[in-house]
């Protein structure tokens, strides 16, 4: 085994560790359409890019994520809005709707967002 393939091989065994924080509202909103299995899955994907997400306009660093849902097509469709914070190693859910219950997030829910943001990254809450 070479120099490279040692190296290689070492990089491959490093793990990543994130603390998945669930809010009430998060709960709430999800409670009845996310299963188990549903959150395992967003959680190992978050695990493999935790910036899976687009990044949302003036909410201080929220990202929303993308869900389909088997056979459901476009209107079986959901999302996750969530933040990850590098520094803490954290990802915060903090939203969830159907988007055939809600096309996209108002200019209002964006700056509670962003306050939300705030007290998170300056541990307030």
């Amino acid at each position: 085994m070479g120099m490279l393939d040692k190296c290689a091989t070492e990089l491959h065994t490093w793990v990543v560790t994130l603390l998945f924080v669930y809010t009430s509202e998060f709960d709430r909103l999800a409670r009845d359409v996310l299963t188990d299995d549903d959150l395992r899955a967003v959680e190992e994907r978050l695990l493999d890019n935790p910036r899976a997400g687009a990044v949302v306009a003036h909410t201080g660093g929220v990202r929303k994520l993308r869900l389909a849902f088997g056979g459901r097509g476009k209107s079986g469709s959901a999302r996750i809005i969530y933040l990850y914070v590098e520094a803490d190693a954290r990802v915060y859910f903090l939203l969830f709707y159907q988007k055939n219950q809600q096309a996209s997030l108002s200019e209002a829910g964006k700056r509670r967002l962003q306050g939300i943001v705030t007290a998170l990254k300056e541990g307030h809450v």
